[in-house]
């Protein structure tokens, strides 16, 4: 999958975007395993990300890209394999905003269904 690494897309990702500068965040993961088969079932993230510089939006002006921009987030993703042969699963989560200056109060969730349709053929 070369166009990813041209897209600079790697496992885990720089997850803040001003839309013009991708911002380094930091925080923690903790990783929930199954005790059935050891398979990463579900984990808890607390994200955080600061600005380099800019200033605060006032009463006089608009938001702008430059805008000095702190958060904090938590959240959680987990994934269910629904079927034996692992090619049926469900994966969700969702994030919320527990501080921030200059960023609005925003609580996401998504979900989504993966069905792996297997092309190569069988030997016989």
């Amino acid at each position: 999958m070369d166009f990813l690494k041209a897209l600079k897309i790697e496992v885990i990702n720089k997850g803040v975007s001003t839309g013009i500068q991708w911002i380094n965040s930091t925080g923690e993961t903790i990783d929930s395993f199954s005790p059935v088969d050891g398979k990463l079932i579900a984990e808890a993230i607390l994200n955080k990300f600061t600005s380099l510089g800019g200033f605060d939006i006032t009463r006089n002006n608009m938001p702008f890209p430059s805008n000095r921009m702190n958060a904090t987030t938590v959240g959680a993703n987990f994934k269910i394999e629904l079927t034996k042969n692992n090619n049926l699963a469900f994966e969700g989560g969702g994030n919320t905003t527990i501080a921030g200056r200059n960023v609005g109060q925003s609580t996401l969730f998504y979900g989504s269904i993966f069905y792996i349709i297997d092309f190569t053929r069988s030997k016989k």
